[in-house]
């Protein structure tokens, strides 16, 4: 039974669970040794400095949906850990106890959380990038290009925030799917960062080309200094650029694809068909962007093809979160 009395020293607990622990959830028990013992339990063992830190430690175990069996308190320390264990599936030897840790989302809640951000990249960056731009950018035509943003201000200026929604909702959607995997492998959940920031830079620092391309179009003094032709061919310009910024802003758009359908597949939280799907949506961004630029005829012709398998792996992954979050964790049974 717990002890209800305030402790001056640290104390070691023994929390017995049902069923065996994976192996993948053993970081968020740092501190503590984890044992599988042969009647398919898993005991943790180790001092916990306070009553907050244990409550933190009972929360995680609630969190990831294991069966709670006992919490027993073995014995005083000074801050070393002398108990023994056997068949130790991971030996965390930390001689400082468990200290209270701020409190931290259940993974099924920041799942839904992920999922409602990466929702909203979905519409504002489907809005931005698959309707708005190509609605204003004209190519080949510096006077239709420049008149289209004479006459639509507000609808360019309203493109210009979706883009910037859309670059912040995606880094947030990132930093919490980091936050959730990173269990699984630190190194490539930190990849996955560095792509969406690279991919979030191209595309912010598009969205001042195309901020200035109206600027341009709709300030007379350009007109003034360049002549009319002139100022079209600017406004043009910076279209362009926008416009093969964003196929650039696109390679990172895949690539980080890649780390998050591994740490999906490994997680053991999502289908592995799902982790399977995003890699897959990796290739198909690559050889889109690659077609463009190489063959941009046939790459013209393959794009309403080749975009199907990243449409269906990130819709998938969007609907997995908001509705299932991630699977209860795996746990294994053994008899004794």
């Amino acid at each position: 039974m717990l002890s209800k009395r305030n402790l001056s020293q640290p104390t070691v607990y023994q929390i017995r669970l049902e069923s065996h622990l994976d192996h993948q959830w053993a970081d968020w028990f740092e501190g503590l040794t984890i044992t599988l013992e042969k009647n398919g339990d898993t005991l943790l063992t180790g001092p916990v400095i306070d009553q907050s830190a244990l409550y933190g430690l009972l929360k995680k175990v609630r969190d990831l949906g294991m069966t709670l069996v006992s919490v027993n308190q073995v014995q005083s320390t000074k801050g070393e850990n002398t108990m023994t264990t056997k068949e130790n599936m991971n030996t965390n030897k930390n001689p400082n106890p468990i200290e209270a840790e701020p409190a931290t989302a259940s993974p099924k809640r920041l799942a839904r959380i992920a999922g409602i951000f990466y929702l909203l990249v979905g519409i504002f960056g489907g809005f931005a990038v698959g309707f708005a731009d190509p609605s204003i950018y004209l190519a080949g035509d510096a006077a239709a290009a420049a008149a289209n943003i004479v006459a639509n201000p507000g609808f360019v200026r309203m493109t210009v925030v979706a883009h910037l929604l859309n670059e912040t909702f995606f880094i947030i959607t990132a930093m919490i799917l980091y936050t959730l995997l990173q269990h699984v492998n630190k190194s490539v959940a930190k990849a996955m960062l560095v792509f969406v920031i690279l991919a979030v830079g191209i595309m912010t620092l598009n969205t001042v080309f195309q901020f200035e391309a109206l600027q341009v179009a709709t300030n007379v003094s350009y007109v003034t200094a360049f002549g009319a032709a002139g100022s079209n061919a600017l406004v043009l310009l910076l279209l362009d650029i926008q416009h093969y910024g964003t196929l650039i802003a696109q390679i990172f758009f895949g690539l980080w694809l890649t780390p998050l359908g591994y740490l999906a597949y490994k997680s053991g939280l999502f289908p592995k068909a799902l982790g399977v799907a995003l890699v897959a949506a990796t290739v198909s961004y690559l050889v889109d962007v690659l077609a463009i630029f190489l063959v941009p005829d046939f790459g013209n012709q393959i794009h309403p093809f080749i975009s199907i398998i990243p449409a269906i792996a990130e819709i998938w992954i969007v609907l997995y979160l908001l509705v299932i979050g991630v699977r209860t964790v795996k746990t294994n049974k053994h008899d004794a």
